[in-house]
């Protein structure tokens, strides 16, 4: 694991040292995932997904065993599951941009997330609208034309809004997170899971 870790290995120790530093029971009431105190892991489900996470060492794997999660996606889930707080859900939803500091990664995250996921769904929105579930996301109802809802995590709900596009107005899509998102992860750590929300719906990796 470690060693495909490449660039991003500091930042993967440093995690690994905030979650060795907490107690287990603490971790499971803070992030909402269960640990497994037979077998030394927590218990994670991210977008529909088991996973795996050894304690104290940090090591991620698929709960089926498959393989090895995206670097991101493995990063943000072992930061989450070492930074989480017990707060509730403030129940109001919130744009990245309007999240502290969302606005300093928007416009990357327009370009490269919004808009291409935006093009895509312009042509496969109406499959996922009469499938009512779209890879670990549900269908629900809601005032855009695609309201799609699914959980990073206990604590992190996400919401995906698509708007249909016409021959004057182009598609546009919007990434909605609980506004207490802010305090349960890092602004930088947020912008990439909407990179892992792009790629989920996108690839369905």
């Amino acid at each position: 694991m470690k060693s495909r870790e490449g660039a991003y290995s500091p930042a993967f120790a440093r995690s690994r040292a905030k979650l060795k530093a907490l107690a287990p029971d603490t971790i499971a009431a803070n992030s909402g995932y269960r640990y497994n105190t037979d077998q030394g892991y927590f218990e994670l489900v991210s977008f529909g997904v088991g996973f795996r996470v050894s304690y104290p060492g940090g090591e991620m794997v698929f709960a089926d065993d498959t393989g090895t999660p995206p670097l991101w996606w493995s990063l943000i889930l072992l930061n989450y599951l070492s930074s989480a707080r017990p707060l509730p859900l403030s129940g109001e939803w919130a744009s990245y941009r309007d999240l502290p500091q969302g606005n300093v990664f928007f416009p990357a995250l327009k370009r490269d997330v919004l808009d291409k996921l935006a093009a895509f769904l312009q042509v496969n929105w109406t499959i996922w609208r009469e499938a009512g579930n779209c890879t670990g996301f549900a269908v629900i109802p809601g005032r855009a034309d695609l309201t799609l809802e699914g959980w990073f995590a206990p604590r992190v709900p996400v919401r995906v809004l698509f708007w249909e596009g016409d021959e004057e107005i182009a598609p546009a899509c919007q990434i909605l997170f609980d506004r207490s998102a802010g305090a349960q992860m890092h602004i930088e750590d947020l912008a990439a899971l909407c990179y892992v929300i792009k790629d989920l719906i996108i690839k369905g990796v």
